[in-house]
């Protein structure tokens, strides 16, 4: 009997390492996708940001920007007897090096030319760019060499190429490797001292350093003695670059700005003169980063999987559940201390998701079956719709046939503003707990509502009204909706306040459109969703709160299909991503006056009479102190009279 017992044991033992080992090959076949290499983008950008010192080397950006655009009153390229007095101006007051990440390809005229030449033969530092491009035939493809004028590098000049490599969602991560990249070129005309190669067998990472470790100086105050005082470039590396951002030359040089590796915190662009800055950096501090060898992460795997395969087997699935975390951190902890520590990028995804992958599969063949899976699913479903919607789909199981249809609905976009600063500085049980207050609170007031919760995005919420189950008032029920969840708000921003963690605040946008709505997915996997160009408005609106200070703020489509208990006041027309065409944008208002007072100023302010605009938004902060509608126009107005929205 024991031998038939001991048996039956190894047999199971058996079944569960062979799932541990195909979920095993999964997660590496899964990791080698281009999903999870999305995945691992924004992993390394966490890591990036987490880990992000300053850099002491004396580096200068001097940017070509539209104040230079402005103030020289010159349309760019500018002549090279702009730029040879630059390097003159540099190179009296001492810069260790000067480097152009301008490209001087094009003949140009002859005299300027030799001015240029003349101007980097006294200076006898100067580092220019080159470029190589990629050239596309019928019947082959080859790279092409771009570089500086012969007579530039007859002056003593030496090239460097400014190629990068940005990732699918342009952010550039990886270091050049060619010898004679830009930065590499730089850095060896800065320091004498042999840089490292780079590893022949393992990429490098650009470990990008604290936004102010670099000076920054405007490419006109550089001309000026009388802006920028003599000596100031003394000793200190001067790279010199484009960084137009909203300037019509932006159309014509989108290749040089980039995705910042911390766009969702800092929502900037990264022209390509600052990437060679960081990687620039890096060389003269030896803090590049170097990935480490593929094997390891595959090694590492194998060891959570048999791991979390043993415990599932000879524990409860809670003391499992704790390996499975455990490894987790470790693997995160690991991670970091790498890149700190050794200068070794070395991504935790793999063994993480290894070791949650056979935690869930054991637990799946010991402990589910199909009707216990149909209850979860009815459960899940619940979360996002009222229960009486998931009544509805229970009796009628078709409406969950995978499809969309057409259909007009209100939708609702919610994010709390300076959580993500908040997360950081708390522990990771007492964001969760905080987060769930939250989400629990609100999603029970859109049930309330009838709405449907479409989705969480870390602390935000996407929300419809009109589906799955018709809604004739849908932009009504949503507005009432949004006015009741920051009611709900105050109290949790209250007791956020309370505890020492202030600036806790809700930002709603609300936006009336047809969408296409129903489950998108696969037959084994799906959402009831919307997609469409309505729902980025409604994103979008949701973060233009942040401009006038709002709480709330809807399209003029909702705006027109509320009934008049919900008055509104208009707040501005503003142009959102992706759309050419201004949204003239709303925000709740029971104060007939102040919402009458708003729309004269508004008037004024479109028509161009900006003088009468501010008299009235001035006026309107005097019976309305605070009002940071008012406080957003008399600003904008007193900062640049003549540039409006």
């Amino acid at each position: 009997m024991g031998s038939s017992v001991l048996g039956r044991g190894l047999r199971g033992g058996g079944r569960e390492l062979a799932l541990a080992l195909a979920l095993l090959a999964a997660v590496v076949f899964a990791a080698h996708t281009p999903q999870w290499r999305a995945l691992e983008f924004k992993t390394f950008d966490v890591y990036a940001s987490l880990t992000r010192t300053a850099s002491a080397v004396p580096i200068v950006l001097v940017t070509i920007d539209e104040p230079t655009l402005q103030q020289l009153g010159l349309p760019y390229p500018f002549p090279r007897r702009v730029h040879a007095a630059l390097v003159d101006r540099l190179a009296r007051d001492g810069a260790r090096v000067i480097a152009f990440d301008v490209l001087f390809a094009d003949p140009g005229p002859p005299e300027d030319t030799a001015v240029l030449a003349g101007a980097i033969a006294n200076a006898g530092n100067v580092v220019l760019a080159m470029n190589r491009e990629q050239v596309e035939t019928a019947n082959s493809r080859q790279w092409l060499t771009v570089e500086p004028l012969p007579a530039l590098l007859s002056a003593g000049a030496i090239s460097g190429d400014v190629g990068v490599d940005p990732d699918a969602d342009f952010v550039v991560r990886l270091a050049p490797a060619a010898d004679d990249a830009f930065a590499r070129v730089i850095a060896r005309r800065a320091d004498a001292r042999a840089l490292p190669a780079p590893p022949a067998d393992a990429p490098q990472f650009i470990r990008y350093v604290l936004p102010d470790s670099f000076a920054v100086v405007h490419f006109y105050q550089a001309l000026s003695m009388d802006l920028v005082p003599p000596g100031y470039f003394k000793d200190r590396i001067v790279l010199v670059g484009l960084s137009l951002r909203s300037s019509p030359e932006l159309m014509r040089r989108q290749a040089d700005l980039y995705n910042s590796p911390f766009l969702e915190t800092e929502s900037r662009l990264m022209p390509g003169v600052e990437i060679h800055a960081n990687f620039l950096a890096n060389l003269l501090e030896r803090r590049t980063l170097t990935g480490a060898p593929a094997s390891v992460p595959l090694w590492l795997a194998l060891a959570a999987a048999l791991i979390v395969a043993a415990a599932n087997r000879w524990t409860t699935p809670f003391v499992a559940g704790a390996i499975v975390v455990t490894i987790a951190m470790l693997a995160a902890a690991a991670s970091g201390l790498l890149i700190t520590r050794g200068n070794v990028w070395l991504s935790p995804l793999v063994p993480a998701t290894a070791a949650a992958a056979v935690y869930v599969g054991s637990t799946a063949l010991a402990f589910f079956d199909q009707r216990q899976r149909a209850r979860e699913t009815k459960r899940a479903f619940a979360q996002y719709v009222p229960s009486e919607v998931v009544n509805r789909l229970v009796e009628h199981p078709e409406l969950l046939a995978l499809g969309g249809e057409a259909r007009e609905l209100t939708l609702l976009f919610a994010d709390l503003a300076n959580f993500t600063t908040l997360s950081e500085r708390l522990p990771p049980t007492t964001v969760i707990a905080l987060l769930t207050e939250y989400l629990d609170a609100m999603s029970t007031i859109i049930h309330q509502h009838g709405g449907t919760v479409d989705k969480y995005i870390g602390d935000g919420i996407m929300a419809f009204w009109g589906a799955p189950l018709p809604d004739p008032d849908h932009a009504a029920d949503a507005v009432r909706a949004a006015l009741q969840m920051q009611q709900a708000m105050a109290p949790i921003a209250q007791s956020a306040a309370a505890q020492g963690w202030p600036g806790l605040a809700m930002r709603i946008g609300i936006h009336t459109g047809t969408v296409i709505v129903g489950n998108v997915g696969s037959r084994a996997r799906f959402a009831y969703t919307a997609v469409g160009d309505a729902v980025n408005i409604a994103a979008r609106l949701e973060g233009e709160n942040k401009n006038y200070g709002t709480s709330i703020l809807l399209s003029e489509a909702t705006a027109r299909a509320l009934p008049p208990d919900l008055p509104v006041r208009p707040v501005d027309a503003v142009t959102v991503k992706g759309r050419v065409e201004a949204v003239v944008v709303y925000t709740p208002c029971a104060d007939p006056a102040l919402a009458t007072q708003s729309r004269a100023a508004l008037d004024a302010w479109r028509r161009g009479d900006r003088d009468a605009s501010l008299a009235l938004w001035r006026a309107l902060l005097a019976t309305h102190p605070g009002d940071s509608v008012a406080a957003t126009f008399v600003a904008r107005g007193e900062r640049a009279p003549t540039d409006g929205r």
